[in-house]
């Protein structure tokens, strides 16, 4: 990221000009939307990003940013609703599903995230983050823990 207000400023400008040239400006709404985020002013990055999402209508992101900004703002069912949207257009997508599924812990819901963890580990087995995360919600519900799927090489030793 920029380390001045004054780069996110002129950054902002840019883009504004670019977006007002009447071009495909999907990219740069969304660029915009990240970057007054950046400089601390959620208001206008959920506007920009509601922008985004109707000018971007085939990616996830702008949904999926929106979700994260709204969590931080404490308001989880606003981003509960942009998370569903992202995993609409993008349901095999680990990161949609992963935040999500975060998002549905700190709501309370644990069962509800089990399926979203799951799914995300499906998508990207290697990412133990997520691994982690799901076993933690497990622990939490008093369930066993689910094992790993053995190796190939493991079934020629029994």
């Amino acid at each position: 990221m920029l380390d001045e207000l004054e780069e996110y400023e002129e950054l902002i400008d840019a883009l504004t000009t670019y977006i007002e040239s009447g071009q495909s400006a999907g990219a740069a709404v969304h660029n915009r939307a990240l970057a007054y985020w950046e400089i601390g002013d959620p208001e206008r990055a959920l506007i920009g990003f509601d922008q985004a999402a109707g000018l971007l209508p085939e990616s996830h992101m702008p949904f999926q940013l929106q979700g994260m900004l709204l969590q931080k703002l404490d308001r989880p069912v606003d981003a509960l609703a942009a998370f569903d949207k992202a995993v609409l257009i993008a349901p095999n997508q680990a990161t949609v599903r992963r935040a999500r599924a975060l998002l549905l812990v700190d709501m309370g819901k644990l069962e509800e995230s089990l399926g979203d963890f799951n799914h995300a580990i499906a998508l990207e087995p290697a990412f133990a983050r997520t691994r982690e995360d799901r076993d933690s919600v497990l622990a939490q519900l008093g369930k066993p823990l689910q094992q790993r799927s053995p190796k190939w090489w493991h079934f020629w030793r029994k």
